[in-house]
């Protein structure tokens, strides 16, 4: 899985 800094990336990128 992505790390936690990815996740945070995907996070703002799909604005959920």
């Amino acid at each position: 899985l992505a790390d936690l800094k990815d996740f945070k990336k995907v996070n703002e990128i799909y604005g959920k």
